[in-house]
């Protein structure tokens, strides 16, 4: 059926071409085909003027953008308010930069058409690409990909296309980092005579990008900083800011500079305070470093401007409350805990069920009553934090698995959408230069068409024949496979719950066999104290102080912890050993917390120890297993 279609649509290009030439049409156009932008819909001069003023100040504040739009719209008559409407929904989507917003710009996309504005539809499609890619939604991606694609071939509209082909299609989930960098650098040639705009530091900026995932930092940093100097002298605050942020991950990953990295996102932040646009998540990860750098004061006062700036954001709120009370609680543990307690509280009550928020704030409720020493209070907040992170971590893993699933489908479809698109440009410059030269006479015309008419329906006929078997083939294998792609993911998501299980399950055990432990040395430590009161009763009490003592040793723990440990990953102690035959005990329970995924912070509540500590031991002992300073840890244990 699909090469019957794909015929069909051979079969009516060549018919209207014949009839073009019949005509003598050798500079027709295709009248569905974009005008040559949205001032060919303006009449009014003044109304063209201030719609120039825009697109010049676009990126560069949302004040100026705001007051010309403004302007526009105190002259423009009913025709022209589209003009208003949908510089409006711009200026408020690059404000808030949500999806609220987003899909409030996306709505003004039938009336745009309705007036055969094609070039501001493609720019709806773009900007909504972005923002669905750079979150993740793939899906929604493709759609404005594709839908975009029917528009967009036209001279005038090559950065749009650029943007589309080379631009958009690289980020797709198929593609691997050297795909992706190889079509930035065609994107690139296609574009490098024209004057830089907001679409070539976009594509730059994915450059920069794949160039930092590939490790390539030195390179990475290079074209970041290209694409500074370059929106500088557009004043594209929009960009700037973006590329400022970018530059901040490069730089701290170059210098392990947690100071450098602060200064971009500062600078980033007077970008963005410049244009006008959301700087929650400056704040928030300026925020981050400074706590990973124990600098909590200064932590807690950026956490505190990112709940500012919020807008009231459930999500956000949730998020930025419980980071900000850990924040305050490790400022002065003591003094400061009730306080951090109200921030864990009001994080949980912005936190929706399934959402991260609500998990963050138990956890951090629970390390800091443990700080304090208030172990029975904290095990009151567990089951609460275990039922809010499975939840969530439900969830998350259900739409990642799902996500990775679907998008991977999509991927190559937009894949495809590319390839059509350039063979179709490919074929529009071919018919194109043909065009000028056809001139042949009607009677010609007309053999030529009767000629290809009988051509193409005796292909038609034998390439249905032959193709009609191979099709139900086809149509099986496909079935089959699908068939197969379900069992294999059904089985994929039962191994992941049962790990995640098992894992939940071992270090929970650990942590209550650690506080019994406590609990019988506490009780032993009371006995001799009772042994130097009463001589006479001091026999008996030895003899429980020693069966107390003895009740739960480190080694039973240890050996159990081996046994739970292994049901999970079979062998690991035995592979770790014949690796380095000296590691201690303490190591080898190291190397479980490392290869279960636990965070430094994690590690170190658990162990009583600062985290500091625990990132010299994690030092040592990647050392003493003999690996390099820049080998990956996690994945040589993950790979025993």
């Amino acid at each position: 059926m699909r090469e019957s279609k794909k015929i069909g649509i051979n079969f009516f290009y060549v018919i209207t071409l014949v009839i073009l030439l019949l005509c003598r049409c050798s500079e027709a156009e295709d009248k569905s085909l974009p005008k040559e932008s949205e001032l060919s819909y303006v009449k009014n001069t003044e109304v063209q003027t201030l719609l120039t003023n825009i697109k010049k100040v676009e990126h560069v504040s949302l004040s100026q953008l705001r007051h010309h739009i403004q302007l526009l719209d105190g002259i423009a008559d009913d025709k022209y308010k589209v003009f208003v409407e949908y510089y409006t929904l711009k200026a408020a989507f690059f404000r808030d930069y949500n999806r609220k917003s987003l899909e409030e710009y996306i709505s003004i996309y039938p009336k745009l058409k309705d007036r055969e504005l094609y070039k501001l539809m493609i720019e709806v499609d773009i900007y909504a690409t972005y923002f669905y890619y750079d979150n993740s939604l793939y899906k929604e991606a493709t759609h404005h990909v594709k839908q975009a694609f029917e528009y967009c071939f036209r001279k005038e509209l090559l950065l749009e296309r650029t943007a589309l082909i080379y631009g958009l299609s690289p980020t797709t989930l198929i593609n691997t980092p050297e795909e992706k960098e190889q079509e930035l650098l065609a994107a690139i040639k296609e574009i490098e005579n024209l004057d830089w705009s907001f679409y070539h530091s976009r594509i730059w900026y994915s450059l920069a990008k794949v160039k930092f995932i590939l490790g390539d930092y030195g390179e990475s940093k290079k074209i970041i900083l290209k694409c500074i100097e370059n929106d500088k002298k557009i004043n594209s605050n929009f960009s700037l800011a973006s590329n400022y942020m970018l530059y901040a991950w490069i730089d701290e990953k170059a210098t392990n500079d947690y100071k450098a990295f602060i200064n971009h996102f500062l600078k980033s932040l007077e970008y963005k305070n410049e244009y006008g646009n959301n700087s929650i998540v400056n704040y928030r990860m300026i925020g981050h470093m400074y706590f990973e750098n124990d600098k909590f004061e200064d932590a807690y006062n950026y956490y505190q401007k990112s709940v500012y700036h919020s807008h009231k954001d459930s999500f956000s709120l949730s998020h930025d409350y419980a980071y900000m009370g850990y924040a305050y609680f490790k400022m002065n543990p003591i003094q400061n805990f009730n306080q951090a307690n109200k921030y864990y509280d009001l994080a949980i009550s912005y936190s929706k069920e399934g959402e991260t928020g609500k998990k963050m704030a138990y956890e951090r409720k629970i390390w800091s009553l443990r700080e304090l020493g208030r172990t029975e209070e904290s095990e009151a907040y567990e089951l609460k934090f275990l039922r809010a992170k499975s939840i969530a971590d439900k969830d998350l893993t259900d739409k990642k698995f799902e996500d990775f699933r679907v998008n991977t489908m999509l991927g190559l479809r937009l894949k495809n959408y590319r390839i059509n698109t350039l063979r179709k440009l490919n074929a529009l410059k071919d018919n194109e230069l043909k065009s000028k030269k056809l001139v042949e006479k009607f009677f010609i015309g007309a053999v030529i068409m009767s000629l290809t008419l009988l051509l193409l329906v005796f292909f038609l006929r034998t390439s249905l024949r032959k193709n009609k078997k191979l099709n139900t083939k086809l149509s099986h294998s496909l079935t089959e496979i699908e068939e197969m792609n379900s069992k294999l993911e059904f089985r994929n998501n039962e191994n992941s719950k049962l790990l995640e299980l098992n894992e939940k399950t071992l270090f929970s055990k650990v942590l209550k066999i650690s506080t019994y432990k406590d609990a019988i040395n506490s009780l032993a430590k009371q006995v001799g104290q009772l042994l130097d009161n009463d001589e006479v009763k001091a026999r008996d009490l030895l003899m429980i102080e020693k069966g107390l003592k003895t009740l739960i040793t480190e080694d039973e723990i240890w050996i159990d912890f081996q046994v739970q440990f292994e049901k999970t990953r079979p062998n690991f102690f035995k592979k770790l050993k014949e690796i380095a035959p000296d590691l201690t005990v303490n190591e080898l329970k190291h190397c479980t917390y490392i290869v279960s995924k636990l965070r430094i912070k994690d590690v170190a509540n658990l162990t009583n120890r600062s985290p500091r500590s625990v990132e010299t031991a994690r030092y040592r002992l990647k050392k003493k297993i003999g690996l390099q300073s820049d080998d990956d840890f996690l994945e040589f244990l993950q790979n025993l």
